[in-house]
């Protein structure tokens, strides 16, 4: 074994998703997002992970609907 850690797809799913949140859902950056995510769970990266989760929060706390939220880091939203 070469000492990364291992990480499985559905925590990388979760962090991008997380990503995707805290930059406001924007369109089109799925892949980059499903890289970085991927990027910190290699490198272990906390301090980044829980950064971008306290932003996440405070955008949800301040009215934030994300309801309508797509799945998938990175896919549009549909509009109503």
């Amino acid at each position: 074994m070469d000492g990364t850690p291992r990480i499985h797809e559905d925590q990388i799913r979760e962090r991008a998703y997380s990503l995707w949140e805290a930059e406001g859902c924007p369109d089109g950056c799925a892949e980059r997002h499903w890289q970085q995510a991927e990027r910190e769970l290699q490198q272990g990266d906390n301090a980044g992970m829980a950064e971008a989760r306290n932003a996440s929060e405070a955008e949800l706390q301040g009215g934030a609907q994300t309801s309508d939220a797509p799945g998938v880091a990175g896919r549009s939203r549909r509009s109503a």
